[in-house]
């Protein structure tokens, strides 16, 4: 639900509670502290007055003004009074009857509408349907012996106010206004108090966000799980949360491009710094003539020849490691026969290998047709063979394999690369494809140790993963596996 309907509602659910419960309210005040008089009332209080009155053979006025004192003792809010039956007044409880000074007049008017409003007469309002501000009043006959002496007029001044017109007595009056008052202050704190209680949740979940938002770190990765709430809180939230999980991803990708190029430089400068010595040492004697036999120079020339090659292989490698790193670095996507691929490699390297005693052995499928940059595929699988040569070539032996495998229901291909040599041990597994990681020392002779970097970033490159495992028979194998969908592949294998 959106935020503005979850609002809207809550104020219209505010004012419905509010409005039921000053209802409630009203009332409630209005049955303890209502003493006004109904209809019924007066009926009842004249009806008696005129039993009293009729108790006298005549109707004159010190008897009435007996009569009607006692009952003026007993509601003093009332207005008593009695005319004979020739309509003149006979007694009057108070002279000054309010805003209407005639009482006989008053008397005449209700007269002429007691006939018309009799029916009327059987019910209790408490409110009435006019603003007459005249007195309520309710006349009874007084008849003695069959015979009716007169009329006795019992009168409650009418009064109303907004916005009901509600029959009062006008010494009520501060009492009612002040139920007034106090109701539409009630309404007011009520209608407070439910929109605080119903959007509570909402402020909770504000501040949450800003306490999120404001406690936000690079290098701290935001937790929690996203709001289930759909709307515009746990819209932000949520967009939050993603913005900021690709803002600390990114961070951290740079922190560890930075570390990495900081090794690079470090680890440059040592694999530059020696050869670069020997070169410039061997120079410099040969330049003095330190060494006048030919052979000895021509030793020393070989030396700086293949220090100057190692220097040129380490360069042309740390570019390569560098362009992998680089976003602008794109592959030159083709699709190729890997099969006959990995079997041209294998015949670059045969006198090398032949000549120093290894047994090659291979399970590469004639056609297995493949999607990727060609060069640097080959790139990967030469970096895998060095790595035989240079580090497992007391076994004798490599094999290198290629078929179909699956992973997480993709299909793809597997390439793998075994030897039977010394094997790689478990503390060094997780760093043998670290750049500039070398397991044997020994300077060019051992590697540069950006060999295997440079095949992990090549697979991944691809989509593809690369992992060490041991050899069944001795040794360790190298394995990358690469997504082949939608290609075609044939079973012969060759």
């Amino acid at each position: 639900m959106k935020l503005q309907a979850k609002i809207s509602l809550t104020l219209i659910a505010s004012m419905f509670l509010a409005t039921a419960l000053s209802f409630v309210f009203i009332n409630i005040f209005i049955v303890i502290f209502d003493r006004s008089y109904s209809w019924y009332d007066l009926d009842q209080i004249a009806a008696g007055a005129a039993r009293d009155l009729a108790a006298a053979p005549a109707l004159d006025a010190a008897h009435a003004a007996e009569t009607l004192a006692a009952w003026k003792a007993r509601y003093p809010r009332l207005y008593f009074s009695v005319v004979n039956e020739k309509r003149q007044l006979v007694y009057a409880s108070d002279d000054r009857p309010r805003r209407r000074p005639e009482i006989m007049a008053e008397v005449a008017r209700h007269l002429r509408e007691e006939e018309r409003r009799s029916a009327a007469r059987a019910s209790s309002p408490r409110f009435v349907d006019t603003i007459d501000r005249s007195p309520f009043m309710v006349m009874k006959p007084v008849a003695a012996a069959g015979a009716i002496l007169g009329r006795v007029a019992v009168s409650v001044q009418r009064e109303y106010f907004l916005p009901f017109y509600i029959r009062l007595n006008d010494e009520k009056l501060p009492d009612a206004y002040l139920i007034v008052f106090g109701t539409i202050a009630f309404i007011v704190a009520l209608s407070f108090v439910l929109v605080f209680i119903f959007t509570s949740p909402l402020v909770r979940r504000l501040r949450a966000l800003y306490a999120r938002i404001n406690g936000f770190e690079l290098g701290r990765p935001v937790s929690g799980a996203p709001d289930p709430r759909r709307d515009e809180i746990g819209f932000i939230r949520n967009t939050f949360d993603r913005m900021a999980k690709r803002i600390h991803e990114d961070y951290e990708e740079r922190i560890r491009i930075f570390r990495d190029r900081q090794e690079l430089l470090r680890n440059i400068s040592h694999d530059f710094r020696t050869p670069l010595t020997s070169i410039l040492g061997y120079a410099a004697s040969l330049e003095e003539g330190v060494y006048d036999d030919e052979a000895e120079q021509k030793k020393y020339y070989s030396i700086i020849r293949r220090k100057a090659e190692y220097m040129t292989r380490l360069f042309n490698e740390m570019m390569e490691l560098t362009r992998l790193d680089s976003d602008t670095s794109l592959l030159k996507t083709s699709e190729f026969n890997l099969g006959e691929l990995a079997r041209e490699i294998i015949i670059e390297y045969l006198p090398q290998l032949e000549a120093a005693g290894f047994e090659i052995r291979t399970d590469l499928p004639e056609t297995f047709a493949c999607a990727g940059d060609r060069e640097r595929l080959s790139r990967a699988l030469r970096n895998l063979i060095d790595n035989v040569v240079t580090h497992a070539s007391g076994g004798r032996f490599i094999g290198v394999s290629l078929e179909p495998a699956e992973s997480g229901g993709r299909p793809g291909v597997s390439l793998d690369v075994s030897d039977r040599g010394p094997g790689v041990a478990a503390a060094e597994r997780g760093r043998v494809f670290d750049r500039f990681y070398t397991a044997a020392s020994g300077g060019e002779e051992a590697g540069s140790g950006l060999g295997l970097a440079i095949t992990r970033e090549i697979v991944e490159k691809h989509g593809g993963t690369i992992g060490l495992r041991d050899n069944p028979g001795g040794g360790a194998v190298f394995g990358i596996w690469l997504p082949t969908e939608g290609i075609q592949t044939s079973d012969k294998r060759g």
